[in-house]
């Protein structure tokens, strides 16, 4: 997962927590935005900068070694 995607996650739950009738759900949703937004802060403190992904080491269409 990048910043930006966990920045994105973090914006749909505000957006659906406004959206929201329930008060659990909006509860719930803003500490998800919450918990996504500290995340992505602590990995922009990593230098250098980490990308958490599936464990897929594929290698770029074309790459040399």
């Amino acid at each position: 997962m990048t910043v930006a995607y966990l920045r994105t996650l973090a914006t749909r739950c505000l957006a659906a927590a406004r959206q929201s009738f329930d008060l659990r759900a909006i509860e719930e949703f803003r500490k998800l935005a919450d918990e996504f937004t500290q995340k992505a802060d602590q990995l922009e403190r990593i230098n250098p900068p980490v990308v958490i992904t599936n464990g897929n080491h594929a290698e770029p269409k074309g790459a040399r070694r």
